[in-house]
């Protein structure tokens, strides 16, 4: 008798692994593949053509007009991570504001991204805020501002210990810009939540 209910838990638990699995494999907003696919500044436009330190821009050039670029960053002792990266200087004389205060915002909450705008904080460090391999990687590409998304599953129980398909992701968005007037590194921490992920 014992050994048949230790058979059909086994069982159960799989069937339940098997669903989790098959949900789990949609393409979700965690996924760094699908961060790449989706980059923050896809459907900004310009009103007009227009001309910039000697170069004009088409209205549909906005995104080239920061030199928008992706790069996988490898974390110490973790996984690689997914940065969208900006110039802020070579076009635009080095104002990323509206990338922090509007674009950002704008490409999360897309998302379906929930953002806690109380506890958006911003600090300014030489380098205490940006992990080495990301400062490589914006000096090797010329670019001042390099973003990020983190996001930690939460994966819900009903009553009785019984999975339902309900999933929450909790975590934060990184701002790391530069200034070359300064010399400096500023940190933006922008915290997020996207809920029921699974339904």
């Amino acid at each position: 008798m014992i050994k048949k209910i230790t058979i059909l838990g086994i069982l159960l638990f799989l069937v339940i692994s098997s669903i989790y699995s098959q949900n789990d494999s949609r393409e979700l907003p965690f996924s760094h593949e699908i961060l790449e696919r989706y980059p923050p500044m896809r459907g900004w436009t310009f009103n007009q053509p227009t001309s910039l330190n000697g170069r004009l821009f088409m209205t549909y050039e906005y995104a080239q007009s920061y030199r928008e670029q992706s790069a996988r960053v490898a974390y110490p002792g973790g996984s690689p991570n997914t940065y969208w990266l900006y110039d802020s200087y070579t076009y635009h004389n080095g104002n990323s504001t509206i990338i922090r205060d509007q674009i950002v915002p704008q490409w999360l909450e897309g998302m379906g991204y929930t953002i806690d705008y109380d506890k958006i904080r911003t600090e300014v460090s030489e380098d205490k805020f940006i992990i080495p391999a990301v400062k490589t990687v914006m000096t090797q590409r010329n670019c001042d501002v390099a973003i990020t998304v983190d996001l930690r599953r939460i994966r819900h129980w009903s009553t009785g210990n019984t999975p339902n398909r309900d999933i929450d992701y909790i975590g934060f968005v990184i701002i790391n810009e530069y200034n070359r007037a300064t010399r400096r590194y500023s940190y933006t921490y922008i915290p997020t939540t996207i809920m029921n992920i699974g339904q």
